[in-house]
């Protein structure tokens, strides 16, 4: 599956309201990314990511070569990167060679959580964080600082 751009997308899947065409309160991320990069210029809106325990999404990017990066939330706020196999349903595998997370925020670069024998990433809702694949930037999550607002019926609400 793309999006029209030609940007690979697996079992991408959004966040589920409860509620149409209300805000609700998260921590999230935008994702952006691409596998042809030249330059970061082109990264494109991909989706968001919600850091909440309600989210049950793993968002999945394929990132070529039979490599599947994946982000799901443990527990509020921290998620976690891992790596699968395309196969349905998919394996887990070891972080490939030539994956870096930096958290952008801190211009450091994570070291791989160990608690499991293939390796993870442990990301946090506050920082923003950039993932590059052989040297090349393929995703970066931007943390975005939100309230939702609420109104009682009747209210009217504008930006001025």
């Amino acid at each position: 599956m793309t999006d029209g751009k030609g940007l690979s997308v697996r079992s991408l899947l959004p966040i589920k309201s409860e509620k149409k065409n209300k805000l609700r309160a998260s921590s999230f991320f935008f994702f952006m990314y691409h596998k042809k990069i030249e330059t970061d210029d082109n990264m494109k809106f991909a989706d968001s990511f919600s850091y909440l325990p309600s989210n049950q999404s793993i968002y999945c990017f394929d990132l070529g070569g039979n490599v599947v990066l994946r982000i799901e939330t443990i527990y509020s706020p921290n998620a976690r990167i891992y790596f699968t196999d395309t196969n349905n349903p998919p394996n887990n595998i070891a972080i490939p060679p030539g994956i870096v997370v930096r958290d952008t925020t801190r211009n450091l670069i994570l070291p791989q959580a160990c608690f499991q024998p293939l390796g993870y990433y442990l990301i946090l809702w506050h920082y923003s964080y950039e993932i590059t694949y052989n040297n090349q930037v393929v995703i970066v999550l931007s943390n975005q600082e939100q309230q939702s607002v609420q109104l009682a019926d009747g209210l009217v609400h504008y930006l001025d």
